[in-house]
């Protein structure tokens, strides 16, 4: 799920994008609700190119990948481009980071996480409207 400071960072960079077709001049494509790896495909001619876009509220910080978000990037190569939107609650900054898993040198972090779920049985579903 998107938090308020990464779908204002979304929506900065459409709009940028629609001023500026940068990183490259094609036709913006929304992926954000795909769950493919980034956010936006640009198509242009034969190339393709994908757009991961982080936000953060202030002029510094850092940023967290998903591991798909990851393995995209370092699969995409210098066709995968990280969308950086610093300072989105003032005045946004924009920067661009071509083929990330080149140049940057993440901290994996892997989590358990424990999940509890309800199951009701159709029997006792069936046995409501007897």
């Amino acid at each position: 799920l998107r938090g308020p400071t990464g779908k204002a960072a979304e929506n900065f960079y459409i709009r940028y994008y629609n001023e500026t077709y940068l990183p490259r001049k094609g036709v913006l494509i929304d992926c954000r609700d795909l769950g493919c790896g980034y956010d936006f495909k640009i198509e242009s001619n034969d190339l393709e190119s994908y757009i991961e876009v982080k936000g953060m509220i202030d002029i510094s910080g850092g940023i967290l990948f998903t591991d798909k978000e990851w393995q995209i990037a370092a699969e995409k190569g210098n066709n995968y481009f990280l969308c950086i939107v610093k300072n989105i609650g003032n005045n946004p900054e924009i920067s661009f980071v071509q083929n990330p898993a080149s140049k940057l040198n993440p901290k994996k972090n892997i989590y358990t996480t424990i999940q509890i779920n309800w199951s009701v049985p159709e029997n006792q579903l069936i046995s409501l409207n007897a």
